[in-house]
């Protein structure tokens, strides 16, 4: 009768349990610690079966360890992919535009100062107006006022939003709007303003030319 060999023991070095950081440095020093303890144990082990006087009945082994990353994937406006740690992304705000439950507009302009006061106030009034005919692409919440005194330009402030948030959609509203506000401005008699400057030249008198010429001489 044939006596069975006993199944070989399989001896490994102690591991630890997983462990997460958000340092690199640190994560790289704990993976280099792991694969030095699983040398030396491999090492020592070689060097006991070498000087044993019979080979033992065990089998030993040691695992490379590894390093997983946990990342996050965001996709930027210009279409392309960022891989970021999520240590970056719990240590940071995140703004969600797929999440906005409307997207602003800015559309200031100025007028020109020949514009009166009642000018002003009707164009105002009918931008409103249109912000309000048309709910299914505009929000409520909006602000159109008369701003201020420019250089130039009679300053009219305009901060509006679109119920659309995608770019697509929210560009072509935003054009509409801005045609719009052409033509209630032209429908005025009013124009839009652009920087100028005016350069006023005062003809000297006879009497006072030799002083003139007399202070440039000195």
């Amino acid at each position: 009768m044939n006596e069975q060999t006993p199944a070989a023991t399989i001896l490994s070095p102690e591991t630890d349990a997983h462990h997460s950081f958000d340092d690199a440095k640190a994560a790289v020093a704990a993976l280099q610690k792991l694969y030095e303890t699983a040398c030396d144990f491999l090492t020592e082990r070689f060097s006991q079966m070498a000087n044993a006087p019979a080979a033992p009945n065990c089998h030993y082994r040691a695992f490379y360890p590894e390093i997983r990353l946990r990342t996050t994937v965001v996709r930027t406006f210009q279409n392309t992919l960022v891989t970021l740690p999520n240590s970056m992304l719990t240590n940071s705000s995140i703004d969600n535009f797929s999440r906005m439950a409307s997207r602003r507009m800015d559309c200031n302009f100025g007028v020109v100062y020949s514009t009166t006061a009642d000018q002003i106030e009707g164009i105002v009034n009918d931008v409103k107006t249109y912000l309000q005919s048309h709910p299914e692409q505009y929000d409520s919440t909006y602000w159109v006022g008369f701003e201020g005194f420019g250089d130039s330009t009679l300053d009219i402030s305009v901060i509006a939003y679109t119920v659309a948030t995608d770019k697509t959609t929210h560009m072509r509203h935003k054009q509409a709007f801005m045609l719009a506000i052409m033509r209630i401005v032209r429908a005025h008699g009013s124009d839009f303003a652009f920087p100028t400057r005016v350069l006023q030249i005062e003809k000297a008198s006879p009497e006072s030319k030799p002083a003139i010429l007399e202070a440039e001489a000195s």
